[in-house]
């Protein structure tokens, strides 16, 4: 039999599988066996074989990604018994395996500039990019709550990442080289209004979209479903466009995004 000598599942580097044989057995080495694997890992290896004479223990690299590893023993396993004899029943694929995860969750605050706290901060996009060569690419978006919090699952534990957050009328927030190991806190960002547009920066062009629509009411906007169209020249999402609208776009005049991520 072939079973897990660790918990399961498993976010470590390496594991151990104890392979306990009915009889006595010899010639036992890492080449004796194989590793089948499911999902997304890479670079797994059998790095060391130890123990004796009916039972060892194997222990295995999880490499990089996540997914599910099982030890084999191949048919091409050269383990006889004292007597010589080659084993029989091969190849042997019935083990226990492990379930590696090697994903992590970041989470954060993000604060929608000119709406009150009390009211909604839901539906800020936020998204992340990166994680180096293995398990890497593009994850998320996923939405804030009411109160502006969120949290990006699946992030594999590898490289570095940039986190970025966007909502209509706001300027693109960024937070770039983060290295993710354990789940993380990004802490709280505030996204800053006026970009009107959408060109991640506050200018004429903003101030214009907002003139030709003054005065204008009942302007839709997001609330709670996150899939609502949303008006972004009215800017703190009271489905009026006013002089508090110019007035955020006024006070970020000039600024381009991405914005750093701070309060």
């Amino acid at each position: 039999s072939i079973t897990r000598a660790n918990p399961n599942p498993t976010s470590a580097a390496g594991v151990d599988f104890t392979v306990a044989f009915s009889e006595s057995v010899k010639d036992v080495d890492k080449n004796d066996f194989a590793l089948t694997t499911t999902g997304a890992l890479n670079g797994v290896s059998v790095t060391s074989v130890s123990g004796g004479p009916s039972l060892y223990t194997v222990s295995v690299n999880t490499g990089t990604g996540s997914g599910d590893l099982r030890l084999d023993l191949p048919a091409s396993a050269t383990i006889t018994n004292l007597s010589g004899t080659p084993l029989t029943g091969l190849p042997y694929t019935s083990g226990e395996s492990y379930t590696v995860d090697k994903t992590v969750a970041a989470s954060g605050l993000l604060q929608l500039q000119g709406i009150p706290v009390e009211n909604s901060q839901a539906c800020a996009s936020v998204n992340a990019s990166g994680g180096g060569a293995f398990g890497g690419g593009f994850f998320g978006p996923v939405y804030t709550d009411r109160n502006g919090a969120f949290t990006l699952f699946g992030l594999p534990i590898v490289g570095t990442y940039t986190f970025r957050s966007t909502y209509p009328g706001y300027l693109m927030a960024e937070k770039a080289g983060v290295s993710v190991m354990s789940p993380l806190d990004l802490g709280k960002a505030t996204l800053r209004g006026g970009d009107v547009n959408g060109d991640n920066a506050v200018n004429i062009l903003d101030i214009g979209r907002i003139l030709s629509l003054f005065g204008h009411a009942g302007v839709p906007v997001r609330s709670v479903n996150c899939s609502d169209p949303d008006e972004a020249v009215a800017i703190n999402n009271d489905g009026l466009v006013n002089i508090s609208d110019l007035a955020i776009t006024a006070g970020n005049w000039g600024k381009t995004g991405p914005t750093p991520w701070q309060p």
